[in-house]
């Protein structure tokens, strides 16, 4: 599941030729182009598959501050309601954009909070995904060799379209679960 994970996040990636060392120099031997791009993996013939996949992408590019690809999982359209953020925050301190928000849910994984799905349920509506998710809520900030303290419960809804460049997320609604 990581090797498919991370060739999601790959295949999400733009990458560029880089200016490099004077490669000018003829040795008669016949070079190939390298100009940066991995192939990407496989994306899974099985939509639900998919719609899971991106889900999990979408988390870890917050997890580790790759804003710019969490952004791009998001519908041009795409409204985000997080209770992980809204509660930590104070009236003036509100994110005001969705990168506002995914940056201050950034901070709060920096700070050690870690989301561990317990499991999930989706349903469709028509070719509309809705994944509906369990979160256990940790703290890790005593390191990864502690033990991580449970936080609670969160509920995670997520309604996904299709696009040309795979499912996006249209919204995404996470609030604790009272005494989960």
């Amino acid at each position: 599941m990581g090797f498919l994970l991370a060739g999601c996040i790959l295949a999400g990636c733009t990458l560029e030729r880089r200016a490099g060392p004077d490669t000018s120099l003829d040795t008669g031997a016949e070079v190939e182009e390298d100009f940066g791009v991995l192939d990407p993996q496989p994306v899974p013939a099985d939509p639900a598959e998919s719609v899971r996949i991106t889900l999990e992408v979408f988390r870890e590019a917050v997890r580790v501050g790759d804003i710019s690809l969490a952004l791009q999982l998001l519908d041009a359209e795409a409204v985000l309601l997080d209770d992980l953020v809204l509660d930590a925050a104070d009236e003036s301190d509100l994110p005001g954009t969705r990168g506002e928000l995914l940056l201050a849910l950034r901070r709060r994984h920096a700070a050690g909070l870690g989301l561990e799905p317990l499991d999930a349920e989706l349903r469709w509506s028509d070719n509309t995904a809705v994944l509906s998710t369990r979160l256990l809520l940790l703290d890790r900030s005593a390191g990864l060799e502690a033990e991580p303290d449970t936080l609670g419960v969160a509920r995670e809804t997520a309604v996904l379209r299709p696009s040309p460049e795979g499912w996006r997320i249209l919204h995404l609604h996470r609030s604790m679960i009272p005494g989960g």
